[in-house]
């Protein structure tokens, strides 16, 4: 078996509901939901970074979320 097979092998479909992410950005309001994607597109802002802000706003997503999010490993990324 070669490298390929074995990953092309282990990729399982995800499912369900968006993640924590995907569910939070339709609920903004469409500036804040811009701003949002945007920060999550620039890798000078870390995802603790990003937490602690929405933390202020009154937001729960953890870094971790935002990460796998950024990342593209998530289950908003075979739904999206």
């Amino acid at each position: 078996m070669t490298l390929a097979t074995a990953l092309a092998e282990c990729i399982t479909p995800r499912r369900g509901a968006a993640c924590t992410v995907g569910e939070l950005l339709p609920t903004l309001p469409e500036d804040d939901r811009a701003a949002l994607a945007d920060a999550l597109a620039d890798h000078r802002l870390s995802s603790a970074a990003i937490e602690r802000i929405l933390k202020a706003e009154g937001l729960r997503v953890g870094a971790g979320a935002l990460g796998r999010h950024r990342r593209k490993d998530c289950k908003c990324s075979a739904t999206v």
